[in-house]
């Protein structure tokens, strides 16, 4: 037998030789000495107030540097807390390491402290959960571990380690050499220098033709074109080709979204609306890509690593399996060699969309004057101008900022107006859609890319939630700007959806979340709050107060804090979109009618959809409260619906 070490000095080491250096999580008795041994080796630990900020962090990451997130949590309550930011990672296909503690192993099943099998819990996020049984696997597993959660799509994996191995002798006194099958002299190549996957000489040359057909074809990217980074290589595809693109989730910033090949923002939805084929490159189309309904007579060409990624509801005319760097490198290549003098001829849409994109500007100018002439009052600061100014500031003097997503009405507009210039430079929560993900996530950004910009763009809900953790950033030294959209409400625009005198029959709904919600006073001073913890803070009650409060923000070099006292009746952005209109029927249809006080527009468009399945006019809810109709409030219980249930086909049938 050679000299014994701990468990967790393997465990480390191993960690140490698949390049892992950042770790983010929270101690605990069952981690103690792996913490221990990770920083004695030189290595870094974020220590977070919150498990699921340091889950968010570690993602954050993972996507700005590309590499794998790797997080820790403690057993029971520390592992629980950790699974939103690994459903997250999981939705979001970003690839995280999950160090998890548990138990001894004679406890398991003996009303342990703090007992929870997470090994079975993290199976339903990750690729796999593994609870380590033997010893000798660790670096097996680790290893497998670091191969698996990189390989596509890129997903979570966790690993779960009873305190036998960690911290018990002399079962965590191990033999290195026993680990199973391991040599750390044994080198692979990674997984980005191994060959990735691509289509066909065939299926190039059918793609190449399809598009050389097409009148108004657009290329859509999406996470795929992350894994590796594709931006070199699509930025020589639509240079080569003329064809514009747009780029999603991940990958947004691969190609900085200033070039004129570009289509985002307010011309988006025009640009989309005229293209009459897409093809869609390494992109999960669910609902923020509206499952792929981008208009009728819309044709498609599906490539992605993961042929389960192909959607099945969109009329698709070449299904291919590739790497989307790869396959754009190798598109370029024959583009070339055998047709670069037709697609350097096909320049109509592309200047069409230069004239799209030229129009939509103009046009949001005009309506950001009309703001600025309509929101005067102190506390009235509108998402949709002052996403703008953020946007036109973070242009001019923080080009290379990270940009992360968390307020459920600023997020939409700032989304629109900001032009990533790096890869990965604009993060959010994906389809999980959860608040308070923008503190750790930005600390997760400012430790993979240090001394850059980072900007995170919180609700009052979010920085409510896991705003702890803004200590943790200041502890850190971290030069984050954590900006609050701060409408007192919890979610924008519902006071005046309901209106001002709606309390929800009895129930407030909560519309009153915070005090003074709906009013122009009364907000809760979060920035004079993180300034009793060295942070710097600026409070901003008009649109013209705001630009030098960020400027003020990132010259502090500390962690910052600008909170934005919002109009509390300005909404998101896909209230005003037809593709959600079914939304407010689904929120708003069961309230009645003489008692609904809010905004015109919202009951035209609910009044609009009643008549649209069939309703003579809107629904009259039996009442709940005295005094009742003995005849219509509960007759129907058990007989036929009332008389103002009735529909129109019913009634022409009689």
């Amino acid at each position: 037998m050679g000299s014994l070490v701990w468990g967790p000095q393997i465990m480390v080491r191993a960690l140490m030789e698949e390049g892992i250096h950042t770790n983010f999580g929270i101690t605990g008795g069952h981690m103690n000495s792996f913490d221990d041994y990770w920083c004695m080796y030189g290595n870094r630990l974020i220590h977070f107030r919150r498990e699921d900020s340091a889950g968010y962090a570690a993602e954050a990451y993972s996507k700005v540097t590309g590499k794998i997130g790797l997080c820790q949590a403690t057993v029971g309550p520390g592992a629980a807390n950790l699974l939103p930011a690994v459903n997250q990672a999981a939705l979001s296909n970003s690839p995280l390491m999950c160090i998890l503690g548990q138990v001894p192993l004679s406890d398991r099943d003996r009303f342990a402290f703090q007992p929870l099998e997470a090994d079975k819990l993290y199976k339903q996020f990750c690729k796999w959960a593994k609870f380590i049984e033997d010893p000798s696997t660790f670096c097996f597993y680790i290893r497998k571990a670091a191969r698996d959660c990189m390989a596509y799509p890129p997903a979570p994996v966790a690993i779960e380690i009873p305190l036998n191995y960690t911290e018990f002798a002399p079962q965590s006194l191990l033999d290195p050499r026993r680990q199973v099958n391991y040599n750390l002299e044994m080198r692979h190549r990674t997984l980005a220098e191994l060959p990735q996957p691509v289509p066909s000489d065939e299926e190039i040359d059918s793609m190449i033709g399809w598009l050389l057909e097409a009148k108004r074809p657009l290329i859509v990217v999406g996470h795929g074109g992350r894994w590796p980074d594709c931006g070199a290589a699509l930025k020589e595809f639509t240079e080569l080709t003329n064809v514009p693109i747009h780029q999603r989730r991940a990958c947004r910033g691969s190609v900085p979204e200033n070039h004129p090949h570009h289509v985002a923002g307010d011309a988006r939805g025009k640009a989309f609306a005229l293209a009459d084929r897409y093809m869609v490159m390494g992109l999960r189309i669910d609902v923020l890509e509206q499952y792929g309904q981008w208009g009728a007579d819309k044709r498609y060409v599906q490539v992605t690593e993961e042929p389960l990624e192909i959607w099945p509801e969109v009329t698709t005319d070449i299904e291919a399996i590739g790497n989307v760097n790869a396959t754009l490198k190798k598109l370029n290549k024959a583009i070339r060699e055998k047709y670069a003098d037709r697609f350097a001829a096909k320049t109509a849409w592309r200047d069409e969309i230069l004239e799209i994109k030229k129009k939509a500007q103009e046009k949001l100018q005009g309506r950001l004057t009309e703001i600025r002439q309509q929101y005067t009052l102190p506390g009235q600061v509108s998402p949709d101008l002052a996403s703008s100014l953020i946007a036109d500031y973070l242009h001019k003097a923080a080009p290379e900022a990270t940009v992360i997503l968390d307020s459920f009405t600023l997020s939409p507009y700032v989304s629109e107006r900001f032009e990533s210039q790096v890869t990965g430079g604009i993060l959010d929560a994906g389809i999980q859609g959860g608040v308070g993900h923008g503190v750790g996530m930005a600390i997760g950004a400012q430790v993979g890319r240090p001394g850059k910009p980072v900007i995170s763009i919180l609700g009052d809900a979010g920085i409510g939630g896991l705003g702890g953790d803004i200590e943790t950033a200041r502890r850190e030294n971290l030069p984050i700007v954590y900006v609050v959209h701060n409408n007192g409400a919890w979610i924008g625009g519902w006071n005046a959806m309901y209106g001002r005198d709606w309390h929800g029959a009895q129930n407030p709904h909560v519309r009153d979340t915070d005090r003074g919600m709906g009013t122009l006073e009364g907000r809760i001073p979060y920035a004079e709050m993180y300034k009793h913890m060295d942070c710097h803070g600026e409070t901003v009650r008009t649109h013209d107060e705001l630009v030098p409060a960020l400027e003020r923000a990132f010259n502090s070099g500390k962690t910052a804090i600008v909170d934005i006292h919002a109009d509390p009746d300005s909404y998101h952005t896909l209230w005003d979109r037809a593709t959600y209109e079914n939304l407010f029927f689904v929120m708003l249809h069961h309230l009645p009618e003489d008692l609904w006080t809010g905004m015109d527009s919202f009951k035209e468009r609910t009044r609009n959809i009643f008549k649209a399945l069939g309703y003579e006019q809107w629904p009259k809810p039996p009442r709940l409260f005295p005094p009742f109709d003995e005849k219509e409030d509960f007759e129907w219980v058990s007989g036929p619906p009332p008389k103002y249930f009735q529909k129109i086909e019913a009634k022409k049938d009689k």
